[in-house]
């Protein structure tokens, strides 16, 4: 009849989630629990005995590990994890406890053990690492971002003030300058990594200053992605162009025609972006000013020296044009084409 200790381990070990298991004398595998099946995926019959039915099943990665780990348990207690491969293929994580067992003479007859599948926690624990992984590369870029947006718009401010006559005039000009500023932000904020669209910087900037695309404007040209920097300075640009095409050029008056093109074509160290911007039929003169001021600035120096732009503006008996080239270092295949700006 059975003692009150082995019923209570007989029933414990049919209802735990953990596997026991006894090796006795070590080396030879007497006995499993019932949870062994399920964690392990075979019968315990198949890994009674020596241990080569055990040691097969480990991942050969650990295989060597675990088999130290056995011999370290005839001193002392010992906890290691290693992986299982199951015979469907599944690998699962394995916590194992294993310590000798002292007889009344001193000696170590036997090892016992319990083992538990922490392939659950392994996997939480995992997605927590790469959870606080993103995030810290998450504080990084806005740390990195909200820097330069404070250097754009403390330069902005600065360079408005310096070309400004007025309180009046520097306050109009500021706005409109954050303003489109703010807007790029809010296409190249939309996720991490994102890229803003040319054609949506141009047609929220046109909107903006209540034109869009129709008969008098015409926007033309491939699907390109700007990293976050030159997006940012393309839109200063192009508020500008716009700016000045409302107050002296097309955008102002009831006569005229505006069309920007672009295309991407392929360099030795990436592509570059080709855009032109061209004000006509305007049935009046445009003249150049007589005085740089920031957009001038902005269109014909700043851009070379913050993305090695080139560009060229030109003031005619019809109209006005202005055309850049933006070496981008990396672009999609699908955005090249191989036409030039039209004129």
């Amino acid at each position: 009849m059975p003692t009150p200790d082995e019923v209570w381990f007989r029933a414990y070990a049919a209802n735990t989630d953990d596997t026991l298991w006894l090796q006795e004398p070590p080396g030879t595998i007497a006995y499993v629990s019932p949870r062994f099946a399920e964690t392990f995926g075979i019968p315990a019959d198949q890994v009674l005995g020596d241990m080569s039915g055990f040691f097969r099943m480990l991942h050969p990665d650990d295989r060597e590990r675990v088999r130290q780990t056995v011999t370290s348990m005839l001193r002392a207690p010992v906890d290691v994890e290693y992986r299982i491969v199951r015979p469907d293929g599944q690998v699962r994580w394995i916590a194992d406890k294993g310590f000798p067992m002292i007889d009344g003479d001193g000696e170590v007859r036997s090892i016992a053990g319990i083992a538990r599948d922490i392939t659950d926690a392994k996997e939480t624990q995992r997605a927590l690492e790469e959870s606080e992984e993103e995030t810290r590369l998450l504080l990084a870029e806005l740390q990195h971002r909200v820097r330069n947006t404070l250097g754009v718009i403390r330069s902005i401010a600065r360079r408005t003030a310096e070309r400004s006559r007025d309180v009046e005039e520097y306050a109009a000009h500021l706005d409109g300058r954050l303003a489109a500023f703010a807007r790029v932000q809010a296409l190249v904020t939309r996720a991490a990594g994102a890229r803003a669209a040319l054609r949506e910087i141009i047609e929220d900037e046109l909107l903006a200053h209540a034109a869009q695309e129709g008969a008098a404007v015409t926007l033309e040209g491939p699907d390109v992605l700007l990293e976050t920097r030159t997006a940012e300075r393309l839109s200063l640009a192009v508020h500008e162009l716009t700016a000045n095409a409302v107050k002296h050029g097309v955008l102002g008056g009831r006569s005229g025609r505006l069309d920007v093109r672009w295309l991407v074509e392929p360099s030795q160290t990436g592509s570059v972006l080709g855009l032109k911007w061209r004000e006509s039929e305007l049935g009046r003169p445009l003249r150049k000013p007589r005085k740089s001021g920031f957009g001038t600035e902005l269109l014909t120096r700043s851009l070379a020296y913050e993305l090695n732009a080139k560009s060229a503006m030109h003031f005619g008996k019809d109209g006005f044009s202005y055309t850049l080239f933006v070496p981008l270092p990396h672009v999609d295949e699908g955005e090249r084409k191989s036409e030039e700006p039209r004129p």
